[in-house]
């Protein structure tokens, strides 16, 4: 599976490389796709546009199944999304049958969160932060979602890393504040956007990759405690 630019989402058979199906104007003319995710039993497919709508599709036909929307903008959120993610106990065939959950972050500097309701319309079920908390000051370049401890890991354009907890909503601590070369105060010259973030269940171990160039392995078992 594959998406681009200009709104094309192609399936692709990757026993051969052969093209098998193909379908654009995703998410209106002009707008491309900027983020995408399976479903929990990998038969559906979630993207997000440059405008900020987000959709789910059946990726065979090209149907559109659902559109999620944000309980504070009835139509979108409004915002480019820069991740997608779907958070489901993959060894719980019954719970993926029943619920799964479809997270989005972005340029707005929220947590999206939905439930697979498998209606027409979504609206999300909860937004973070809450409660006047304070999250990330610039925009969230990354989200992961950690099953065994149910967290959401978030990384900023400025280099910033936080942990929320998933079924609370708030945020649990702040994983940066233990490697100050995370952050700098010219972070858009130094380069500091955390990209991408990886569990690595084996390990207990959280994956940051950075604009910096630097991979850091933060310790989940530590960090759960506090800072």
């Amino acid at each position: 599976m594959s998406a681009d630019d200009g709104g094309f989402i192609t399936v692709w058979d990757i026993e051969d490389g052969k093209l098998m199906s193909k379908f654009g104007n995703s998410h209106g003319p002009k707008n491309k796709i900027t983020a995408g995710c399976f479903d929990s039993t990998q038969r559906r497919l979630i993207t997000a546009g440059s405008d900020g709508t987000c959709k789910m599709w059946n990726f065979s036909n090209g149907q559109c199944l659902t559109e999620l929307f944000s309980s504070e903008n009835p139509k979108r959120i409004d915002t480019e999304i820069t991740e997608l993610v779907c958070v489901f106990d993959p060894d719980d065939a019954e719970t993926q049958l029943k619920m799964s959950y479809i997270i989005s972050v972005g340029w707005d500097k929220k947590i999206h969160v939905w439930a697979d309701e498998k209606e027409e319309e979504v609206t999300s079920t909860k937004i973070l932060p809450q409660g006047g908390q304070e999250g990330h000051k610039d925009d969230i370049m990354s989200a992961v979602y950690c099953l065994k401890n149910t967290m959401i890991y978030t990384g900023g354009h400025d280099g910033s890393i936080i942990a929320w907890n998933f079924e609370t909503g708030y945020s649990k601590y702040k994983l940066h504040d233990n490697d100050k070369s995370c952050t700098t105060k010219d972070y858009i010259k130094d380069g500091r956007s955390v990209d991408q973030l990886l569990i690595m269940d084996v390990r207990d171990k959280l994956l940051s990759m950075s604009a910096d160039q630097y991979l850091r392995f933060w310790s989940l078992n530590e960090l759960t405690g506090g800072k």
